[in-house]
């Protein structure tokens, strides 16, 4: 497993060979709407 690090532009995470790392996330947004 490799470690992540900050892209040279300081923008982005990427893996130590410099591909780029993807972070697929959800918040629960729809939660919210329907309780009101």
């Amino acid at each position: 497993m490799q470690k992540l690090r900050v892209s040279p532009n300081d923008r982005f995470l990427v893996y130590e060979d410099g591909s780029p790392f993807y972070w697929f996330g959800d918040t629960a947004w729809e939660l919210f709407h329907r309780s009101t």
